[in-house]
């Protein structure tokens, strides 16, 4: 799993997360995403609003208790049930997320409510990113597209909004060409505008269109698209995070590591307030700048101090129904793991930093096991089995060196029967969802055969090359 992977939350972020604005009526700051507006202004700020302001900057328990002091009367209203239900994904509480959606959608739709239908859509496109269910996903983001040009029209700013997150549901089914036209076509809306409370808007898309560009390894653009966005940012600092954070990934990806380094570092100084989720983010991709410049123990501070923040409840431990991000959490032990590894293996070659290693990536495949009964597409579990396969590589070499190199060699040598059972039953897991999901999209079974049979040729003539 490369640090490709962890865009997932950061994608997951940027898509939850509405763009500041600079708008003065309590709607229009509502509709906009300036929150800090709402807040800041909170005697003056319908209570739902300000509640819902909370829920978006990460103030779980300021929002939680805005929400209790409703009346039933507020609490059986779409826009109650949508922006509660926006707190309870964020919570990671996701049933509970989906019922309150599906609940204000269907009220919405009753009293043909357009705005009620556009939000609780748009909420139900972000509740299928979290659970992996791209072809849902990209269902409710386009109905709110239709539902918001029915309301305000094409050339309305909350319809560019509605393009980029269509955008990004095509991104998520791999239809890069057609993310990257609702991407050009929200930008280009934004630019008409012309106004400079528009420019964090233009920000944001030039960051998704960076990382798209990153996802297809056009790293040069990438870098150049996601430096052109610092010039939108407002000089707004949530704005100037998510650049940094980007140019920081992509410099990862092409090992400037100093320059990462530095972006992340000015990330991480930016975010100190809102936003907890975002700083988990940093700090893990700051862990895996650290340990490919065999920084090692650096690495593992930044890693001590991710985990240790990614917690719904602070007052307990990080078990897995606690947590603000399982992928942050994932992605947290996985570099640990590898952290653990490059340290054994390119320097010390101390026993105790091969077992560590084992623990991380032990602690990876519970937490896959957890993300695979959340995954409701064939698609979303053959990408989860990928991701097993190459924690299972890693972890089942660890096993068998340590097994070389201590007393308790039996135990060890019954650890990697095990894991390799295990990664056995994982990749037979991923042909049958490969193979489930070439059926249910309809490819004849004369095609599957003979992709199954030219399959098992290239491993033949692969092993004969080895």
């Amino acid at each position: 799993m490369s640090i490709n992977s962890k865009l997932i939350s950061l994608f997951i972020y940027l898509f939850l997360q509405n763009i500041s604005a600079q708008e003065v009526d309590p709607f229009e700051s509502y509709l906009e995403g300036d929150y800090h507006h709402i807040i800041s202004n909170k005697t003056t700020s319908p209570p739902l609003y300000l509640a819902s302001a909370h829920a978006h900057l990460d103030h779980y328990k300021q929002a939680d208790s805005l929400f209790k002091t409703f009346d039933a009367k507020v609490k059986s209203s779409s826009l109650y049930l949508n922006e509660k239900g926006f707190l309870l994904l964020k919570m990671f509480q996701l049933d509970e997320a989906k019922n309150n959606f599906e609940q204000a959608l269907a009220i919405s739709t009753r009293n043909n409510n357009q705005e009620g239908v556009r939000l609780s859509a748009t909420n139900l496109a972000l509740y299928h990113f979290a659970v992996g269910n791209s072809d849902l996903q990209y269902q409710f983001a386009n109905q709110a597209l239709n539902s918001c040009i029915l309301l305000y029209g094409k050339e309305a700013i909350i319809t560019g909004r509605m393009y980029n997150n269509l955008a990004l549901a095509f991104g998520r089914l791999e239809n890069n060409e057609e993310s990257l036209k609702y991407y050009q076509m929200a930008l280009s809306l934004f630019k008409t505008k012309k106004k400079d409370y528009i420019n964090p808007y233009i920000c944001r898309v030039k960051i998704n269109i960076s990382l798209l560009n990153l996802k297809q390894k056009n790293n040069k653009e990438a870098e150049e698209t996601a430096l052109d966005a610092l010039n939108f940012t407002n000089n707004d600092n949530n704005n100037i995070t998510f650049v940094y954070i980007t140019l920081g990934t992509i410099y990862s990806e092409i090992n400037e590591l100093k320059f990462a380094k530095n972006y992340l570092n000015e990330a991480l100084k930016i975010n100190q307030t809102d936003h907890t989720k975002e700083r988990i983010e940093i700090l893990n991709n700051l862990a895996n700048v650290a340990r490919l410049d065999k920084d090692y123990k650096s690495a593992k501070n930044y890693l001590d101090s991710s985990i240790s923040l990614n917690k719904l409840n602070y007052n307990e431990g990080n078990s897995l129904n606690n947590l603000l991000s399982m992928d942050a959490y994932l992605s947290s032990f996985y570099i640990q793991g590898l952290t653990y590894f490059d340290h054994y293996y390119k320097i010390s070659l101390k026993i105790k930093h091969l077992k560590s290693a084992i623990n991380s990536f032990e602690h990876c495949i519970l937490i896959l096991d957890e993300e695979r009964k959340m995954r409701v597409t064939q698609k979303d579990k053959i990408q989860l089995g990928q991701i097993s396969k190459g924690v299972y590589d890693k972890l089942i070499k660890a096993c068998y060196d340590l097994s070389t190199r201590t007393f308790n060699k039996q135990v060890y040598e019954q650890q990697i029967f095990t894991h390799i059972q295990q990664s056995k039953a994982s990749v037979l897991n991923e042909s049958l969802n490969e193979n489930d999901a070439l059926h249910f999209s309809g490819v004849p079974k004369n095609i599957i055969e003979e992709e199954r049979y030219l399959k098992s040729q290239l491993m033949y003539y692969e092993q004969l090359v080895s």
